[in-house]
């Protein structure tokens, strides 16, 4: 279901945006994706009471 509709909202941008909008967007979840794993690395290094430095 879930991916039915990304899939439609996919198709839905592609009609309704120029090719800069989908690349801005597409980065910005890219981004997203980074910045989660950064947390998740930051949260299980407390643990072991290591820095984590970028």
């Amino acid at each position: 279901m879930l991916i039915f509709i990304s899939v439609e909202a996919i198709a839905y941008a592609i009609g309704h945006f120029d090719a800069g909008t989908i690349a801005l967007v597409l980065l910005g979840v890219a981004a997203l994706l980074i910045l989660a794993a950064i947390f998740n690395a930051r949260r299980k290094d407390k643990k072991h009471k290591k820095g984590f430095a970028i």
